[in-house]
């Protein structure tokens, strides 16, 4: 537990970092710029309509799309989301991921060459409504168990 306290100190000290660098570079008008901070910043929480976009892009069942390319957070005790997993994390997809994974610092998988892969087309809202340069958020879309084992997940949350 300590390390991930750890861990998470050193990557939010980095990120701020990161945020204090582009926010020199703000203009008046917030909008997306492409920059990528947001995707190793935190890739977005998924709602359900995200996961069926993706789904459609993909030509997968939402099941498919979870098992390949989601993961299960939990945001605050008892409180479930849904990301997608970065780049470094295929071993976790489809299953809770583990607390040491929450802060890596590899990018979103759907980040390629600097670019969303979704940005076009199936987008998920919060990487739609948030601007990582604005300190204001947007909501996060939990989700309840149920909802998370109609996509496969085990309910498995031990930290491991």
């Amino acid at each position: 537990m300590f390390s991930n306290w750890i861990a998470q100190d050193n990557f939010s000290n980095y990120m701020m970092k990161l945020q204090k660098e582009l926010k020199k570079n703000n203009t008046k008008e917030m909008k997306c710029d492409s920059c990528s901070f947001c995707c190793h910043a935190r890739p977005g929480n998924l709602n359900k309509e995200d996961v069926e976009n993706l789904a459609k892009h993909f030509n997968m069942t939402k099941k498919e799309v979870f098992q390949k390319y989601l993961a299960v957070d939990e945001i605050i005790r008892g409180i479930l989301c849904l990301l997608p997993i970065r780049t470094s994390q295929e071993n976790i997809a489809g299953s809770f991921m583990p607390s040491r994974n929450t802060f890596d610092t590899d990018p979103c998988i759907f980040l390629k060459d600097k670019k969303c892969e979704l940005h076009d087309i199936a987008k998920p809202v919060v990487c739609r409504e948030t601007l990582c340069k604005n300190e204001e958020g947007c909501n996060i879309p939990s989700w309840t168990r149920e909802d998370l084992k109609e996509l496969g997940w085990d309910g498995y949350e031990e930290d491991f």
